[in-house]
């Protein structure tokens, strides 16, 4: 769908897990093997600056804001600021 708006140029960075798979980041006893999970793909987010990233799963968007420091969006605010532009 996103690939349908003008202007936007998608490139995946990875297909790498951000270690949270459902509530399983957030328990206690898996935090820092979520974190670890996840450290090639902030590491790949911070290595590759873009205008955007764009996640539909909250557990990712937290993650890679957490490890990059890096704001991500979903897909639906890209739609909504192309609906408003027209």
């Amino acid at each position: 769908m996103l690939r349908l708006i003008s202007g936007i140029t998608i490139s995946k960075i990875s297909n790498e897990c951000c270690g949270m798979g459902g509530a399983y980041g957030y328990e206690k006893v898996n935090y820092e093997l979520s974190k670890d999970i996840a450290c090639k793909l902030c590491s790949e987010v911070r290595g590759n600056p873009t205008d955007r990233i764009v996640t539909d799963c909250g557990g990712c968007k937290l993650q890679i804001e957490a490890g990059t420091g890096v704001m991500v969006d979903h897909p639906i605010i890209l739609v909504k600021e192309a609906y408003l532009a027209r």
